[in-house]
């Protein structure tokens, strides 16, 4: 999980590039991106190399919900509601 920043344009590519190196170096894993980036704009980290979830800061208190569900095969969503 990398809870992002967007406060400058620096925070949010190191945001990016984190859940990149996350998603190289753990092939299995599934990485989900949140916090202030992923609220801002849901659409251009939904298409980030290496992010597999997308969940805005609206939508954290239902994150693992979300996560299980879709590991589940319950839902077709690919990112929390922003």
């Amino acid at each position: 999980m990398v809870n992002s920043c967007t406060v400058t344009d620096e925070a949010d590519r190191q945001s990016r590039k984190m859940a990149a190196r996350l998603s190289r170096d753990n092939p299995a894993a599934r990485v989900v991106m949140t916090g202030c980036a992923a609220e801002v704009d849901p659409e251009r980290m939904a298409k980030s190399k290496g992010i597999h979830y997308v969940i805005g800061n609206r939508s954290k208190p239902e994150l693992v919900d979300i996560i299980l569900k879709k590991l589940s095969g319950r839902s077709n969503q690919w990112c929390g509601a922003v």
